[in-house]
């Protein structure tokens, strides 16, 4: 990241794929505690092997109550490293970092959190992968550390879309939705 100064604010450069890495890693992390988290997603996003990262609040029966998906577009993405810019996004580094690109995700991490706490949930990240990674996923896998998950089924009740495919306008080839079970 390059960074300088300005009137009243201190602003830097990050790549699309350094945006991308810093700010699905501050949803996962906010929302899960992860800390091994951050490899997988660089190394995901450098070989472009993850399709998309999901959070999941689960309840004591492991059942899904709240959703949290990320998912990433690597044609829109190769489309943004073409723009003049050279696929460098400006933040602002005097503001909260989970803010640099759309304040949408500070408030996603906040909102999980308040009903995760309240409903008592454990919250769990995973990951799919991409056509290409699919191909060789137990070679993905050995270099990612990670094993297949098991499939979960949604908690009964009305299915509730708080987020629906909401795009940054700074980092558009990430696409978030969140969807939360009320009764």
């Amino acid at each position: 990241m390059t960074a300088g100064t300005g009137t009243g604010t201190r602003t830097g450069t990050l790549t699309r794929a350094d945006a991308l890495i810093r700010q699905i890693n501050l949803v996962v992390q906010g929302t899960t505690g992860s800390t091994t988290f951050r490899y997988v997603i660089e190394q995901g996003v450098k070989n472009r092997w993850i399709k998309t990262v999901t959070v999941n609040g689960l309840t004591k029966d492991g059942k899904i109550r709240q959703q949290i998906e990320i998912e990433i577009d690597w044609a829109e993405h190769a489309l943004r490293l073409k723009d003049p810019n050279k696929g460098e996004i400006t933040v602002n580094l005097a503001s909260d970092e989970r803010n640099w690109i759309s304040s949408v995700i500070g408030q996603i991490t906040d909102g999980f959190n308040e009903i995760k706490e309240q409903g008592h949930l454990d919250a769990v990240w995973l990951v799919s992968y991409t056509p290409e990674a699919r191909a060789k996923e137990a070679e993905v896998d050995g270099i990612l550390g990670l094993k297949t998950a098991q499939p979960r089924e949604w908690e009964q009740g009305r299915l509730e879309l708080i987020l629906d495919k909401y795009r940054p306008r700074k980092q558009s080839e990430a696409m978030f939705t969140w969807k939360v079970i009320t009764k």
